[in-house]
């Protein structure tokens, strides 16, 4: 019997970052990829958000299990070199939006096909109206946590699915790019990582 496909889980809302959703980026030499980075202020999630949030730390959990045979605290206590998706926004003081009043964490997801894009209404934002879709919006998206095992090391990470605008936001000035900020954190895993894992499924 075929193993079934995960699925995909949504996010709460979150703030946009450095949104290569139009067109494909290339981290390091890795394959170009589709990619978000979501900023999240936890102090003011709702009891809906703090569900949503608490079910993609738990499949982050489960594949790491899966893939490593202990939990993301175990393999991290561990001492060894292990990557994971969600870090303090703290990390990054000089970006817009990462220091706010509330406690933010954010996390880039990233795929390589092109995400679905819709506003509020579940209208269709395209190449043609992007710039609806920039950095500083409100939005949320279904995701996919898997783990990974390769060249680039070992760790787990977030398959991008679709992404809804939910609100405008001001938009950050952005004096930086995200190969200079994030480095190849959306190169961490190669084509042979899609073969058994779709985002988009």
């Amino acid at each position: 019997m075929a193993e079934s496909k995960p699925k995909a889980l949504m996010t709460p809302k979150f703030r946009v970052s450095f949104p290569s959703v139009f067109e494909k980026t290339s981290y390091e030499g890795s394959a170009p990829r589709y990619s978000v980075v979501g900023l999240f202020a936890t102090a003011e999630f709702t009891d809906a958000d703090k569900a949503k949030w608490a079910a993609i730390r738990a499949r982050m959990d489960d594949v790491a299990k899966a893939e490593f045979k202990k939990t993301i605290k175990e393999i991290q206590a561990s001492g060894v070199n292990f990557r994971f998706p969600i870090r303090k926004g703290s990390e990054k003081p000089h970006l817009d939006g990462y220091n706010g009043d509330g406690i933010v964490f954010f996390t880039m997801a990233s795929t390589k096909r092109r995400p679905g894009i819709v506003n509020k209404n579940g209208e269709p934002i395209t190449i043609d109206n992007q710039d609806e879709f920039y950095a500083g919006c409100y939005a949320r998206a279904t995701v996919i946590p898997f783990a990974y095992n390769n060249k680039f090391g070992k760790g787990v990470s977030i398959g991008l699915g679709n992404l809804q605008k939910l609100a405008d936001g001001e938009s950050f000035s952005g004096f930086s790019s995200p190969e200079e900020d994030f480095g190849g954190d959306a190169a961490e895993f190669d084509a042979s990582d899609e073969e058994a894992f779709d985002p988009a499924a």
